[in-house]
């Protein structure tokens, strides 16, 4: 199922097509039915078409027509949607948008629609003098059955659309996957003995084999359970030397492996396929990535030209929430170990304060003289700081520090001045605090 899901959000368009072959074969099928069967359109049966050939093929024409133009109205909003996203939040959100499941379901339920309608409308055949007539009464009971249920599609898909345009919605989108990999990786985290013992990389004799990358590109995704799988089967220590998300240049050393001696034809092959690089970064494994989408969206609203504070303020509510969900999770290098215990792939930690960089090192020349915003933010990071160990406080505080004192230098009015200075008094408790 893991496998399964991946691939639909890799490629959403293989449940459109899926849909639409659906809708071919059990076309086909009822058809078939209707052969052996034979059954006689009888207006007396109210769940069972009833009518002539000619007025079921004048309902096919209708349902066929209706369900390709709907589908092009779709299509249009769908991109209409996206391309309003774009420019009013950041091109970071198209990609949440174009993977979203229940949007191909849309479009495959009334592509099936009209595709199903072609092929049964080609079996209809109206009395001739050298043939009877051929009502296919199944299939086109059925065709009335599924443009009802497109209806009730394009119902919901009326409701999606409308939400589809608000922020929360947009930020929730571009945070989600974000979210559910920080949440994946506190239950893995708990469910893992804590008597493992990071590996002593000083301890190892030679050299290690260097995976070097020969097309440069961003570290999208590593298939970790197949290069923990690589590393048990012959006996190797794996140590990914990039984060995820990182630019990989020509000819960069990528994943180390040790012993170099257990390193085979083979098996470099075999740890090759582990690392996925593309042109773009992606949200399937990049924290950092998921966070900067949400800062993008929370600086084009403190644009000029967008001038949103309210949608500002959704985003830096999210943003607090992952830097919690981040901070909740284990310091250091990430640890992968086999059926044994034994630890065979080291994965490099993500780094908090880069992350905090990311989502906040921008917000003080983006803010601007709004008042209200600075003291939300200052507020909004002081309640973040008392949801994360001390030890972790640093970045935060350091960002916090910076907005204090450059918002102060920006806003002239006096009373001003002396209530940010007052509600960014916290910075220097928490400080102590965290110092001690």
């Amino acid at each position: 199922m893991r496998r399964l899901r991946h691939v639909l959000s890799v490629s959403p368009w293989l449940i459109l097509a899926t849909i639409v072959g659906c809708s071919v074969l059990l076309a086909l099928v009822l058809l078939r039915l209707d052969h052996i069967l034979k059954i006689d359109p009888d207006p007396s049966q109210p769940w069972l078409y009833g009518g002539t050939a000619d007025s079921a093929i004048s309902l096919l024409s209708a349902v066929a027509s209706s369900a390709i133009t709907v589908a092009g109205v779709v299509f249009s909003a769908t991109f209409v949607t996206m391309q309003l996203a774009s420019s009013q939040y950041t091109p970071r959100v198209i990609e949440p948008l174009s993977r979203r499941w229940y949007v191909q379901v849309v479009l495959g339920i009334f592509m099936g629609t009209f595709i199903y309608s072609i092929v049964v409308l080609r079996s209809v055949r109206p009395a001739t003098e050298t043939s009877p007539e051929f009502v296919p009464v199944l299939s086109v009971t059925f065709c009335v059955i599924y443009s009802l249920v497109a209806v009730g599609v394009m119902l919901y898909y009326t409701s999606y659309s409308m939400r589809s345009l608000q922020p929360s919605f947009l930020i929730d989108s571009a945070a989600g996957e974000t979210v559910d990999i920080l949440r994946k990786r506190l239950v893995r985290l708990r469910e893992r003995p804590a008597d493992r013992d990071t590996p002593d990389l000083r301890s190892l004799t030679g050299e290690p084999w260097n995976l070097q990358v020969e097309m440069p590109g961003f570290v999208q995704r590593v298939r970790v359970d197949r290069m923990l799988a690589i590393a048990q089967r012959h006996d190797l220590l794996v140590r990914l030397d990039r984060p995820l998300g990182s630019y990989v240049l020509r000819g960069e050393p990528l994943v180390s492996v040790w012993p170099v001696s257990g390193c085979t034809a083979d098996v470099r092959a075999e740890f090759r396929k582990t690392v996925v690089l593309g042109a773009e970064r992606t949200a399937d494994q990049d924290i950092e990535y998921g966070i900067r989408r949400v800062a993008d969206i929370l600086l084009k609203a403190l644009s000029p030209a967008i001038n949103d504070p309210t949608t500002a303020e959704y985003a830096l509510n999210r943003l607090c929430d992952l830097i919690v969900l981040l901070a909740s999770g284990e310091d250091g290098m990430l640890q992968f170990a086999d059926d044994r215990g034994r630890v065979r792939v080291l994965w490099p930690p993500d780094q908090f304060d880069r992350c905090v960089q990311t989502a906040f090192g921008q917000l003080r020349f983006y803010i601007g003289r709004d008042v209200h915003l600075m003291l939300y933010s200052l507020d909004l990071l002081q309640r973040t700081t008392t949801l994360i160990q001390p030890a972790m406080r640093g970045p935060i505080l350091e960002e916090a520090t910076k907005l204090r004192s450059v918002v102060i230098e920006t806003v002239s009015d006096r009373k001003d001045q002396e209530r940010i200075r007052q509600a960014g008094a916290w910075i220097d408790d928490a400080g102590s605090i965290a110092a001690g």
